[in-house]
């Protein structure tokens, strides 16, 4: 009985060995295994491309989460956030704005889509045997000046100089110059117009269309009416309404309707003028239309003709380009010492912690 339950021991604790070895080669495989991992999908210049902005932005979201309070973060806000720039695909089409990254309590799931090609990838966040875990991935970077020059302008005459910055075209065309006017005329003659006035003789002036003359003569002394309020009677010069007496108010007046007369009231007076009429003078003249000279009853002007001689002159246009300089940072994940990358003049920059 004991050398049954002996063996039985033993084989239980052979078999929880052999469990444990199994998964731990699941959860940590060895560095060939990644490397092969890392080459499967990498080979390809779309599957590398797209892992490198994948990583990218991984460690930004790291980054976020640990400054922000917060589970989610889209690629716009890591952008706004200063934490990514713009994420391209091989084909130089931006990344999904809404591609995401969210966490919980074990794991970081980050989702990524650039044109057709999308994925998502957890990252475990239990650091406990964080001396097994691999460093898989390292960010290459490599700072270009790129150089593009500007659609062409518009042609024009204004003159451009070419200089560093500036590139300059010409072009020469015929266009008509000036022109040499040859001038001929005529005398053209109208009959004049005839217009016909009238005015007042000397020391007359207009009034309702007759000749009038004033001359003072003397003053009188002003007709005087009294007046009372609406209600009060008047007796004489004062003005009763009941037991109430006022006095009637005084206004000075002149005669009217004189023909031959005029009054004016100055005061208490009416200075008197005698009213004077006289017929109208007549005259006719002659008048030209606007433009014409008279000569006794006739209009004249002369009228000018002009012959124009088109010449040519040889102008030159212009049309120019502006040179605009840029700097480009292209970044690449890739394996450790990738003598190719490093040949293309790229650095190693970073390396990030990679789970399977």
């Amino acid at each position: 009985m004991k050398n049954s339950k002996l063996i039985r021991t033993i084989l239980f604790n052979v078999l929880l060995i052999l469990t444990l070895i199994i998964i731990f080669l699941l959860f940590f495989p060895k560095k060939s295994y990644v490397e092969k991992k890392l080459n499967e999908q990498l080979d390809p210049v779309e599957e590398e491309v797209f892992n490198s902005n994948i990583n990218t932005m991984r460690v930004a979201s790291i980054k976020y989460f640990e400054e922000n309070d917060s589970d989610k973060v889209t690629l716009k806000e890591l952008k706004e956030k200063n934490l990514i720039t713009d994420l391209k695909d091989n084909n130089d089409n931006t990344c999904d704005d809404s591609s995401y990254s969210e966490q919980d309590d074990k794991k970081i799931t980050i989702y990524l889509k650039c044109s057709g090609n999308e994925k998502k990838i957890e990252i475990s966040k239990n650091e406990e045997n964080k001396e097994n875990k691999l460093l898989c991935l390292y960010e290459y970077r490599k700072e270009e000046e790129i150089v593009e020059w500007s659609d062409w302008s518009e042609w024009d005459k204004q003159e451009i100089k070419e200089d560093e910055s500036t590139r300059v075209e010409t072009k020469e065309e015929q266009e008509p110059g000036e022109k040499q006017v040859i001038t001929e005329s005529r005398e053209i003659s109208i009959d004049a117009n005839t217009y016909y006035e009238e005015y007042c003789p000397e020391g007359y002036y207009e009034s309702d269309g007759r000749c009038k003359a004033r001359k003072e003569m003397n003053e009188i002394n002003a007709s005087i009416r009294y007046s009372c309020p609406n209600g009060f009677r008047r007796n004489n010069l004062n003005c009763i309404k009941g037991s109430t007496t006022i006095y009637a108010s005084r206004e000075f007046y002149c005669p009217t309707n004189q023909s031959t007369i005029e009054y004016e009231l100055t005061g208490e007076k009416c200075r008197t003028f005698k009213i004077m009429y006289a017929e109208k003078y007549k005259n006719s003249y002659y008048g030209c239309p606007e433009g014409y000279t008279l000569s006794n009853d006739k209009c004249y002007k002369t009228e000018y003709y002009e012959n124009e001689i088109e010449q040519t002159n040889k102008v030159t246009y212009y049309r120019y380009q502006k040179k605009k300089t840029d700097k480009k940072i292209d970044v690449i994940w890739s394996t450790k010492d990738n003598k190719e990358l490093l040949d293309q003049s790229y650095t190693m920059t970073r390396e990030v912690t990679c789970d399977f």
